[in-house]
């Protein structure tokens, strides 16, 4: 299985590269997988809830952009509850049988 990693904006700090390359030699066993970025909308300072909602809509739609109907999709978010990495790995072991 192949797949690709995508993140709104570059990955600035060293932490966030590190943790992308850490997982693409971790999922690498599975397939060929890449690290694809879709440029941030930024915001003015003390944007507005409607502004934020349009921002986020236009990042969600240059995600989108690179998804097709077939594909299987993980988000992961900082804020979110992640998958350790034996969960990710039972799951990309699911998908790829």
């Amino acid at each position: 299985m192949n797949g690709i990693i995508l993140c709104v904006g570059k990955l600035k700090e060293k932490w966030q590269q590190q943790g992308c390359a850490e997982l693409i030699v971790d999922v690498s066993r599975y397939g060929k997988y890449e690290i694809i970025t879709v440029d941030d909308v930024k915001d003015p300072d003390k944007p507005s809830e409607a502004l934020i909602r349009q921002n986020m809509e236009r990042e969600g739609q240059a995600l989108l952009r690179h998804i097709r109907p077939t594909d299987r999709v993980i988000c992961l978010c900082i804020k979110a509850d992640a998958p350790d990495s034996v969960a990710l790995s039972r799951k990309l072991t699911a998908w790829s049988g």
